[in-house]
């Protein structure tokens, strides 16, 4: 979805909730070359993402620190957000649709992976709720990536 999205987004600060090992705050970094926070519920998750980070050479964009979702001065100090991505379940990211939805910038794009087909509506649902509109979609397999925006449509 970033590749398909790419030519559109221009990321000032970008957020990458449930980080993990930090592949998706490596990738926003080495696009476009902007402050990103990468966050995870996992200490060991963010020493892992550090690691990675400093093995990619993005350190100087890429800032890891744990945090529960959007929670924390982490998060709160390096926002609004133009770009948040997430890589998890669907009934966490439903669940966090108010909280990304209130650190996202005006116009921001959110993109949502980690959700199985048969999970979609539900996870669209509470982003839709949440005052964000449905972009566009990848299917691979059982697997879907949504995107949104931060807008209201046309």
């Amino acid at each position: 979805m970033l590749d398909r999205l790419g030519r559109h987004l221009r990321p000032r600060r970008t957020l990458d909730i449930g980080t993990g090992t930090g592949i998706l705050a490596v990738a926003a970094a080495k696009v476009w070359r902007k402050p990103v926070l990468a966050t995870d519920i996992d200490a060991d998750a963010v020493r892992v993402a550090r690691h990675v980070v400093e093995a990619n050479q993005v350190s100087t964009w890429v800032r890891c620190a744990r945090a529960r979702g959007t929670e924390g001065r982490a998060t709160a100090a390096a926002g609004p957000f133009d770009l948040i991505i997430a890589n998890i379940l669907a009934r966490p990211l439903a669940a966090l649709a108010p909280d990304v939805a209130r650190h996202a910038a005006p116009g921001a794009w959110i993109i949502l992976s980690g959700i199985l087909t048969t999970q979609a509506a539900q996870v669209a649902a509470a982003y839709r709720a949440a005052g964000l509109y449905r972009t566009d979609a990848v299917i691979l397999g059982d697997w879907i990536t949504l995107a949104f925006r931060r807008t209201t449509r046309p």
